[in-house]
């Protein structure tokens, strides 16, 4: 065997070439697998694009629907269901006044 002094010998081209396809091959190989588990749920359900959503329920404005909101609303906040009395709707600003009365519901 025979040890040459002098400069060091540069890296052949191909080397680096092999190298870079082999960072990319990696680079995009990881992109495509976390596109891949993005969507199928597989980071977390209800996530799309990074972003928590929820599924928005057509809101049920009759008469009947308003005051079941009104009394699930009541019941998480305040923890009691009182008892309905009636319902007034405000057609100049599009709402509605649901009153209950103070006491035990029946």
């Amino acid at each position: 065997m025979q040890v040459r002094s002098g400069a060091p010998v540069p890296e052949r081209a191909g080397h680096k070439l092999r190298l870079s396809f082999i960072a990319a091959a990696i680079i995009l190989l990881l992109a495509g697998a976390g596109a891949y588990l993005q969507q199928k749920g597989l980071l977390g359900e209800g996530r799309q694009a990074g972003v928590f959503y929820q599924e928005v329920k057509t809101p049920d404005l009759t008469g009947a629907g308003l005051r079941k909101t009104a009394e699930r609303i009541m019941q998480e906040q305040l923890g009691k269901k009182l008892p309905f009395v009636s319902l007034e709707r405000l057609q100049e600003a599009e709402q509605a006044s649901v009153i209950f009365r103070i006491g035990v519901a029946r």
